[in-house]
């Protein structure tokens, strides 16, 4: 598949090879492409990896990203880097990129409040709960409500200084305690496009937060890969 999918401004999820010599980071970070030419994409990359950025060169780097439910992925080779006006990371643009069959997305843990009501409920009662961890694919939730697998919920999900998202999302597992209390797991059914990129954005922010605080953290938090 050729690499004309890769577009400036898309979002990206990028592992740097360590080849085990212990560098200071050694996980899965968001990215945006800040450009797409011939020969070399160019990678942002948080403030706080600028100091890495000439050991990097190089390495190997994997990149994973995603349009709707399908995940593409490739490996290339860092082969230069740039401070300014933002740290970048450049890598040789890759021959070939391989599709997946579905699509992991980078999941942030964080707790946020969530609205839902059951579609097959006759009186679309509301209810409530608190995330525990989101993706653009899904939500990790906990609430004192009943849920089923493979229940269909409508969502109100509340992004900080965003306005609410109402997703559709099936319930995939649930896993209860004697308290009553209940985490669940669910999947985004036919959510469009641009609300996933408003959390997938929101991630990719909230992350780099996270990393000039405690770079190790997003070791814990980041995506497997696909």
């Amino acid at each position: 598949m050729s690499a004309d999918r890769l577009r400036k401004g898309m979002l990206v999820e990028v592992e740097v090879g360590l080849d085990g010599e212990g560098l200071a980071f050694s996980g899965v970070f968001v990215s945006r492409v800040r450009e797409a030419g011939t020969g070399t994409v160019v990678l942002e990359v948080p403030d706080e990896f600028v100091s890495l950025l000439p050991r990097w060169v190089g390495r190997e780097v994997r990149v994973v990203f995603g349009q709707e439910s399908i995940a593409y992925s490739f490996s290339s080779r860092a082969t230069g880097w740039a401070a300014e006006p933002v740290p970048q990371l450049h890598i040789a643009t890759p021959g070939n990129i391989v599709q997946r069959q579905r699509r992991s997305f980078a999941r942030l843990d964080i707790a946020l409040p969530v609205q839902f009501h059951h579609v097959a409920s006759r009186d679309r009662a509301v209810c409530g709960g608190r995330t525990v961890d989101i993706s653009g694919g899904g939500i990790l939730f906990h609430t004192r409500e009943e849920v089923k697998p493979r229940d269909l919920l409508v969502l109100r999900l509340l992004l900080p200084e965003r306005e609410p998202l109402v997703l559709l999302a099936r319930v995939l597992r649930v896993v209860s305690s004697r308290k009553g209390d209940h985490v669940v797991a669910t999947r985004f059914v036919e959510i469009e496009e641009a609300q996933r990129e408003q959390i997938v954005s929101f991630i990719f922010e909230r992350q780099n937060r996270l990393m000039s605080r405690k770079p190790e953290r997003l070791r814990l938090a980041g995506s497997s890969w696909v």
